[in-house]
């Protein structure tokens, strides 16, 4: 099997989080324009929100994460028969697509998450990005320990076929 390509280069990832660093700076100042010129520019950032501020931290955070991991994750494999922890008369639930807000879990909105003004908020992200390799490493290991398995669900147990055989010629035998 042949290495997968990572998802962003280290060089691209360290490029993405200075960009993201000077525009969570920019709004802890409170988004300051000078120019008509500088306005326009920054027509494109005014509308971010904390929210959409707190989503680009947490996808930085899950890419470290990604990174941390095993590169080395086998193709999934459709399964032939079933596995042998499954007792007789069940089946295996689907697997759920993982989506990122699954991947990152309850622990790291949380930890995104903060009160405040506007400002506070956004000194609270500056924060997270500054340690984002901690929140990662943490995020990676919980992915690696806690994992959910999919469903056993009980199912119709299989039934005998009948099968109709023609009935067996008499023989007949001396018993005398």
């Amino acid at each position: 099997m042949q290495p997968s390509r990572p998802i962003v280069s280290d060089h691209r990832l360290a490029r993405l989080i200075a960009w993201l660093g000077a525009v969570l700076a920019w709004c802890a100042l409170g988004r300051p324009t000078r120019t008509r010129a500088q306005a326009r520019r920054h027509k494109r950032y005014s509308a971010l929100g904390i929210a959409d501020l707190a989503h680009f931290v947490r996808n930085v955070v899950i890419l470290r994460a990604v990174q941390l991991l095993d590169p080395q994750i086998a193709p999934a494999r459709r399964r032939t028969s079933r596995p042998a922890h499954i007792p007789t008369g069940c089946k295996l639930g689907k697997e759920r697509r993982l989506t990122l807000r699954r991947f990152g879990g309850v622990w790291l909105r949380r930890m995104l998450m903060s009160r405040g003004s506007f400002a506070a908020k956004v000194a609270h992200l500056i924060q997270a990005l500054r340690h984002y390799s901690g929140l990662a490493a943490y995020v990676a290991w919980r992915r690696r320990r806690f994992t959910r398995r999919c469903a056993i669900i009980p199912a119709r147990p299989r039934v005998a076929r009948v099968v109709s055989r023609a009935a067996p010629a008499p023989h007949l035998v001396d018993t005398s």
